[in-house]
């Protein structure tokens, strides 16, 4: 029991810590991997996804790493944070949640799971919220995985 109280404490840490994240850098890399190294196992996956995709948000143009530490995280909780990073990708895509979106695709996945997929990735190529880099990232991934 207090090993699951631990690590629940731990992923609230690090959820917390990517909310006060400070503002306005343009590398990131090094404090996430100083916040990330540590955590071995998480239990409160929520809280983490909850403020991990708006952190990718926050920080859309910042250097996150080649795809970084967060993505190389988040991608240990597969398929679990897809619903995080659809609601994200619709919220505000960023070219970190554009690309593990495409990735996914890139994946063997059902008919329905690609269909809706692809929709959430064709409404990026024209969300408003969007930059024009990440709009261009959207539309060059629809037709990707188009062919």
């Amino acid at each position: 029991m207090i090993g699951d109280v631990r690590r629940i404490e731990m992923m609230d840490t690090i959820a917390q810590y990517l909310r006060d994240a400070p503002a306005g850098r343009a590398d990131y890399v090094d404090y996430l991997e100083r916040v990330l190294d540590s955590v071995v196992e998480p239990e409160s996956e929520e809280a983490f996804f909850a403020a991990a995709f708006p952190f990718f948000e926050r920080n859309d143009g910042a250097d996150l790493g080649s795809p970084g530490p967060l993505v190389h995280f988040l991608e240990r909780f597969y398929p679990r944070y897809v619903p995080h990073l659809c609601a994200s990708v619709e919220r505000k895509p960023t070219a970190y949640t554009l690309w593990m979106l495409n990735r996914i695709l890139n994946s063997p996945l059902t008919k329905p799971d690609r269909e809706r997929l692809m929709a959430v990735l064709n409404a990026a190529a024209t969300n408003p919220a969007a930059g024009q880099v990440a709009r261009e990232q959207a539309l060059d991934f629809v037709h990707h995985q188009s062919r």
